[in-house]
């Protein structure tokens, strides 16, 4: 006996009896416990890992919608300063054709200055039209945006997810013997069995 023991133990004390099966049955149960709370927590995880995915999902075609109205709401804009523009342009040629009737050459000038202002702000304009017209396209055939797929919350279940059912059946009835483990393929597991 180890001189540590034979201190702790009083005269004529014998070591107390160590039940072997108790020992392995406590810390069988203990692993088992341990793994239960690590599934359950795995699932636990695995599920909310399922939700942000599909709030994420949700998200992007919020986004997309959000694109698209704002699109409509600039191109409705830009279709109005269009409007207003042609308006103005309309009045300024007027008074143009009024100032060369009266041959006043200044003012004449200055109408013309301002029409080509006019004419390069309605460039600009149209061009931004055709570029909002093209993303309203785009946004348009575009498809949805795809879930991902969902990941098994279970591990062992994500390894034998791509088996036969009758293969994944027959491993789910005999998890508990280990035929297929972490890393390990599935198929080679099966041969083993």
């Amino acid at each position: 006996m180890d001189q540590d023991v034979k201190d702790i133990l009083v005269d004529g004390d014998a070591a107390p009896a160590v039940d072997v099966k108790v020992l392995i049955a406590k810390a069988t149960a203990q692993i088992k416990g341990e793994l239960d709370r690590e599934r359950s927590e795995k699932t636990r995880l695995g599920k909310i890992a399922v939700e942000r995915d599909q709030a994420a999902v949700k998200a992007q075609t919020d986004l997309q919608g959000m694109i698209g109205y704002t699109a409509r709401a600039e191109h409705s804009a830009i279709a109005n300063a269009l409007a207003a523009a042609d308006a103005e342009a309309s009045v300024m040629q007027a008074d143009l054709a009024s100032a060369i009737e009266t041959a006043d050459g200044k003012r004449a000038a200055e109408l013309q200055r301002k029409i080509g202002q006019i004419e390069a702000r309605r460039h600009t304009l149209e061009q931004g039209k055709d570029r909002i017209e093209e993303e309203i396209e785009r946004a348009r055939v575009a498809p949805p945006p795809a879930p991902k797929p969902q990941v098994a919350a279970d591990p062992y279940e994500a390894m034998i997810a791509t088996l036969p059912e009758n293969q994944k059946q027959w491993l789910r009835q005999h998890k508990a013997k280990g035929y297929v483990r972490p890393g390990q393929e599935p198929a080679a597991a099966m041969m083993k069995a």
